[in-house]
């Protein structure tokens, strides 16, 4: 704030956190190893046996990165954005009710990648092209 002003004049901004805030509807294995930040390949996979079962553990601190790709649709207009470097920084508690969905939320933050980029956004929105 500058002197006799009680507005911002100005803000400096040293830092850009991207966050995507998901919710999972399906209890299986992707979505609750991302929920519980377990890889998705590799030794330590959650892997349901022959009759669909498994389990997780927690109360460990786990880190574990990913990338992503996120869709979304208006009409013909389309956005895709791309995480190079995704982490599971925020767990919802649950709610459950008998006879509702139970659902696994979490935030997950963008780190930026080796070339600084943290999201790369496409977009294609016909009515911007040439006629």
């Amino acid at each position: 704030k500058a002197y006799g002003l009680s507005a911002p004049v100005r803000k400096i901004v040293t830092e850009e956190i991207i966050t995507f805030k998901v919710v999972f509807m399906e209890t299986g294995p992707v979505p609750l190893s991302i929920y519980n930040r377990l890889p998705l390949v590799g030794a330590t996979t959650v892997t349901p046996d022959s009759a669909g079962a498994f389990s997780i553990s927690e109360g460990t601190f786990r880190s574990q990165r990913w990338a992503g790709v996120f869709d979304s649709t208006d009409g013909v207009n389309r956005q895709r954005m791309y995480a190079p470097s995704l982490e599971a920084t925020e767990k919802d508690g649950f709610t459950i009710k008998a006879g509702e969905a139970l659902l696994y939320g979490t935030t997950l933050t963008a780190y930026p990648n080796s070339s600084g980029v943290s999201v790369e956004t496409f977009y294609s929105i016909p009515a911007l092209g040439a006629a």
